[in-house]
Parts: structure tokens; C-alpha cells; sequence
């Protein structure tokens, strides 16, 4: 007697996962003068560079400059001018030489845009600033200002007890 097989379900082919997109990446000390700034790059970040130099002094660096093949900054302006006011003779850079030239110019915008784009939950930002207080003074930060300079407190957040 003969047995019969029963064909195999046919199980659809799920595609590959595209490769990443994302290149090995190497953090290399540069000296401080090697990075080129970009020369019409659209903000203005003065005002920010006493408080990002604030972060590096207190925590040390925490993302790299990110610049192109040719040595162009595509994301660090800020970083690098901070660097400068701190008198560091090297700072970290991640060289993206992988991109081209409209990618290199749609991520200098697109870094700072995203950023503009996320919002605070002001009741557990007033937490986490209470946690931190006599800790560390976030208003090195920036925190507690308004655009003015004038000092600001978080508005105390309700306690809820039953």
C-alpha cells in the first residue's frame, strides 16, 4: 500500500530585513582646530554655547561632532564652539564620509529640527529637577530661565495622598 505524502502548506517568503543603513562607526580624537565649521550653517547657537560648555565641564562628552569626508561639520557647531570657550585641544568626531552630499545637507537640517520637535511633560520635568536639587545645579543648564535671564521655578506639582 502506498502512503501518501500531503504537499507541505506553502509558508509565504517574509523579505529580508534591508541592511542597515547605519556604517561602522569610530569615534577619532581630533584636534580641536580640525573641524571645519559649515559655512552657512542656518542657526544660530551662541546663546547656547555657555550651557553646552557647562555639560562638557560637568559630565564630560557625550556625543561626538559629526562631520563630513571633507572635515564639514554636519552636527556639533554648538559642541565645537563650547569646546573652544573650554579650551580643549581635542574633541570627539564621528566622520560620515558614507554620505552624500544631499544627505549631508538633509541631516545638518534634519538634527535640528527633530530636536525643536519634542515637547516637555512639565510634571515629571518638575520631578526630575526636584530630585536633583542640591545635587546638581541645572541652572547651568539652562533650567530655571526663561529667555530673559530672569529665574523661573517649576510650578509644584500636586501630591495626590488618600
Amino acid at each position: 500500500m502506498k502512503t501518501e505524502t500531503k504537499p507541505k502548506p506553502k509558508v509565504p517568503k517574509i523579505p529580508a530585513a534591508p541592511e542597515s543603513r547605519a556604517p561602522a562607526l569610530a569615534v577619532e580624537a581630533w584636534p580641536v582646530d580640525r573641524p571645519k565649521p559649515y559655512a552657512k550653517n542656518p542657526r544660530r547657537n551662541d546663546a547656547a554655547v555657555e550651557k553646552v560648555a557647562a555639560s562638557i565641564r560637568e559630565f564630560g562628552w557625550a556625543q561626538p561632532i559629526v562631520v563630513d569626508g571633507d572635515g564639514v561639520i554636519i552636527i556639533g557647531h554648538t559642541r565645537l564652539k563650547a569646546a573652544k570657550k573650554l579650551g580643549l585641544k581635542t574633541v570627539p568626531v564621528l566622520v560620515r564620509a558614507d554620505l552624500t552630499p544631499e544627505q549631508v545637507a538633509a541631516l545638518r537640517l534634519a538634527d535640528n529640527k527633530t530636536a525643536e520637535l519634542a515637547e516637555w511633560d512639565e510634571p515629571l520635568l518638575a520631578a526630575e529637577l526636584d530630585a536633583l536639587v542640591g545635587a546638581v545645579d541645572m541652572e547651568q543648564f539652562g533650567f530655571g530661565e526663561t529667555g530673559s535671564d530672569e529665574k523661573q521655578k517649576p510650578e509644584p506639582v500636586e501630591r495626590i495622598t488618600s
